[in-house]
This record gives C-alpha cells, sequence and structure tokens, in this order.
C-alpha cells in the first residue's frame, strides 16, 4: 500500500471499478473522455496516485521516510504484509531477508521500531542510494520510551543501530521503495554485528526468559531456557532488593564459535563463558557461549545478574576505563552463590595465588583487567571482587551495600559520598575493613 491516503472522489467523478476508469456519461464529450481513458486500463493506480513528474525532491523525501515510519509501525503491530510493503517486491532475495528480519524480531518481542535519516537522501533521478538511517528499537523492553532528539547519535537509553539503504521506484505503482539493505562500514552507534540482524536465528520462550539460537546451536535452546527460567527466578529478588523491577524477559542468544567472534563486534575472548551486552541503558543482552563448559544456570545467575543491577545506570566512560568494574563483578558474583561464603568458590585459589605475588591491598576496587589478562588473572580478580562485596553484605548488612551499589552505579556518586550514608563509615575505614577480611578469609 502507499502511505499517502487518497481523497474520496465527489459524486460524479472518475472510479476504478474491476480495473477501469469508470464514469457517469454527460453527452458525448464525456462518452469519448471515457473511451480515451479505459483503453490499456489494467490495475488501479495506488491509493496517493502515481508519482507526478512536478515533485520536488523533497516530497519524494517526506515520501520514503513516511514509508520508513509505517514499516516501523508495521513490524510492532505483527502485520507482516505491511513490513513487506516497503521493500521492491521484485527481489525475491531481499523479500526473503526482510522476511526474516519480521520474523525474529517478532519472536524477539521487538517493542519499538522507529526510523530517522541520519542526513536527507540525495537523489539521482529516480534512485536515492546509499541512504544512512538510524533505527531506534526496543526487544523485550516494556515500557520502551520514545527517542529524544538528545539521545540521537550518542549512547542513549535504547539500543541504536545505522542501516545503509538504496531506493528506486519499483512496483506495479511506480513507488519509491527499498532495493538494497546493508551494514555500513562502520558503526558509531552500535557494535556490529548484532545477533538479530542475520534473521537467522530460532527463538524460544520460558517463563521469564527469551532465548535465540542460530544454526547449529538449536539442540541447546531447551536446556538454556531451563536455566533461564532457574536464574530468574533468582536475579528477580536481587532487581527488587535494589529496588528496580525485574527486566520485562532477560534475552539470551547462544553462540557458536563464530558467532562468539563476530557478534557485537567480537566477544571477550575464550576465557569467558558469557557477558551481558548493554545495547542500550534500558536492555542488556546476554550471550552465551556453548563450547563452554561452565554450568549453564550458574552462568547465567552471574550474567543475569548484571542486567538485574545495572539495567537502566548511565555508564558512560566504562568502555574506555570501566573504574568501578570489580563492584559490578563482584555483585553478579554475590548474586550467582546467592549470597552464600565465597570460600568454597573456585575462584578463591587464583584469588590467594594472585595477592601472595603482589604488595598488600590498600584501595578495595582492584584496577580494571586489560584485554590481555589471562586466565588466572582474569579468575583472581573475580574472586577478589566477589569477597570485597560479599564483606560489605556481611558487615553492613546486604540491603546497605545495595543501596551503596545503587548510589554508585545508578547515581554515579563517589563511594567517599556514599559511604557515610549507606554503611554509617566513611570509605576509607570500610576499605580497611573489608581488606583485612579478604586476607583473613584466604588464610594470608
Amino acid at each position: 500500500m502507499s502511505i499517502l491516503e487518497s481523497e474520496r472522489e465527489p459524486e460524479g467523478s472518475a472510479t476504478w471499478h474491476r480495473g477501469c476508469l469508470r464514469r457517469p456519461a454527460r453527452g458525448l464529450l464525456s462518452f469519448l473522455l471515457v473511451l480515451a481513458a479505459v483503453v490499456g486500463c489494467g490495475e488501479p493506480p495506488p491509493p496517493g496516485g502515481y508519482p507526478s513528474p512536478s515533485k520536488t525532491r523533497v516530497d519524494e523525501f517526506a515520501v520514503i521516510e513516511q514509508r520508513l515510519i509505517d514499516q516501523g509501525k508495521a513490524l510492532v503491530a505483527g502485520d507482516e504484509a505491511g513490513w513487506l510493503a516497503a521493500v521492491d517486491p521484485d527481489d525475491e532475495k531481499l523479500v526473503q531477508h526482510y522476511r526474516d528480519l519480521f520474523r525474529t524480531l517478532r519472536a524477539l518481542h521487538v517493542t519499538r521500531w522507529d526510523l530517522t535519516f541520519w542526513i536527507p537522501p540525495i537523489f539521482s533521478g529516480a534512485q536515492a542510494n546509499n541512504v544512512n538511517v538510524d533505527v531506534w528499537y526496543c526487544l523485550a523492553t516494556t515500557p520502551c520510551p520514545e527517542v529524544k532528539k538528545s539521545d540521537r547519535g550518542v549512547q542513549g537509553p535504547v539500543p541504536q543501530v545505522r542501516m545503509v539503504l538504496n531506493f528506486g521506484i519499483r512496483g506495479p505503482y511506480a513507488q519509491y521503495l527499498i532495493t538494497d539493505l546493508r551494514r555500513p562500514e562502520a558503526d558509531s552507534l552500535a557494535a556490529r554485528p548484532t545477533p538479530w540482524e542475520s534473521g537467522q536465528l530460532r527463538v524460544t520462550d520460558g517463563t521469564r526468559v527469551t532465548v535465540a539460537a542460530p544454526p547449529g546451536q538449536e539442540d541447546r535452546l531447551s536446556e538454556a531456557v531451563a536455566a533461564g527460567d532457574r536464574a530468574a527466578a533468582v536475579t528477580d529478588r536481587y532487581a527488587r532488593l535494589l529496588g528496580k523491577q525485574p527486566p520485562a524477559r532477560y534475552l539470551v542468544y547462544l553462540a557458536g564459535d563464530k558467532e562468539w567472534a563476530t557478534w557485537n563486534g567480537g566477544g571477550p575472548g575464550r576465557h569467558y563463558a558469557g557477558y551481558a551486552h548493554e545495547s542500550g541503558r534500558l536492555q542488556y543482552e546476554v550471550v552465551v557461549r556453548t563450547s563452554s563448559e561452565t554450568d549453564l544456570t550458574d552462568l547465567l545467575r552471574h550474567e543475569f545478574g548484571h542486567v538485574a543491577t545495572l539495567t537502566g545506570a548511565d555508564r558512560a566512560g566504562a568502555s574506555v576505563v570501566d573504574v568501578y568494574k570489580w563492584l559490578t563483578e563482584g555483585i553478579a558474583e554475590y548474586i550467582e552463590s546467592q549470597g552464600a561464603s565465597p570460600t568454597a568458590r573456585p575462584t578463591m585459589t587464583a584469588a590467594r595465588d594472585w595477592l601472595r605475588g603482589q604488595r598488600r591491598m590498600t584501595k578495595l576496587g582492584l584496577w580494571p583487567l586489560t584485554p590481555q589478562a589471562n586466565q588466572k588473572e582474569i579468575t583472581a580478580f573475580y574472586g577478589i571482587s566477589h569477597l570485597a562485596v560479599d564483606c560489605m553484605a556481611r558487615r553492613y548488612g546486604e540491603d546497605n551495600m545495595f543501596a551503596f551499589f545503587s548510589g554508585v552505579m545508578h547515581r554515579r556518586q563517589s563511594p567517599y559520598d556514599v559511604s557515610p550514608t549507606a554503611y554509617r563509615e566513611d570509605w576509607d575505614t570500610v576499605q580497611r575493613t573489608c581488606i583485612t577480611q579478604i586476607y583473613r578469609t584466604l588464610r594470608l
């Protein structure tokens, strides 16, 4: 369908009937006009009429923009025909790709798909090529807020991606339609490719989770759904401790080694079994490396711990230097163990060995890991971070520890500002107390 609404014709005007123009005859002149119009009649014109040669480029831009807006509305409404109406119907491969995208995004519970041009398209004849279109979307996120202009081009509350489209006059009604879709060479809005953009995912829902798998990983879906629902039952409680509503659904992607190396710009490396990816402040997605031998329920409790505690937090700058990584990983380890003592955790040996070779800690939080960190260093970091968070919870109370986390991570306050309120002690005292406890626990 055209995006333009047709006006109702006044009485006595020409109307289309079974493919031909019909007009009430009023004398010989009317008869001749009808005869001339009927010659070669076939399909009726689109509701908005055929493009007029006199249309300005501004008009054409508005037509294309509205077509994309309507396409997004059709996706959210579950209208596959409306979604495909913007695509060149003669390009079977392109139509199939858009059909795959529709089914994948619908299965992932898409709740928003808004598009806008980065810059207006440049027309050349009846074509507009290499048009950069920005998409704001939400998957399994309710409510999904509208995007403000101030959020465009920056890490905003909802995910953004950039697409490159070609448009041309196509179809029986000679409309501007999408003739090509591709990923830009560089996307400042998102790490690419996203797991969903191939459209080649099989998706299964649990009670609290939605799990998607690419070809070759489908046999892990039922296992992952069951593990995800078990993990969510734990992490939902910790979200509420933080004073937050749990996410509408936890979204999990199962990655084979190929997908692990490419999705979201590439995973953190072979030493990791999974990660929680921040697509937007209000949407985190968990990616699991299926070749890992880590217990899946434990892994998802950890990663869902990130989702439950970090959703909504402004993490600006964390991709450069994540100075509070010890706190975010420590609380995820704490949630994974469900508040149990960390002494029996496999990370303790590595933590003890690492501390033996270092000067005594003077700050509670370790400096963030480098991309070159080896397995022992990573394991030690997680173990020591867990001990730090566990000490704060046991010494000052679990509720107060979550209040401290909220102040630092969600209100972006310094630990020195939050500690007197959350713990009733200054931060230097808290650090000395917990550093002593860490060394005592590890018998160092």
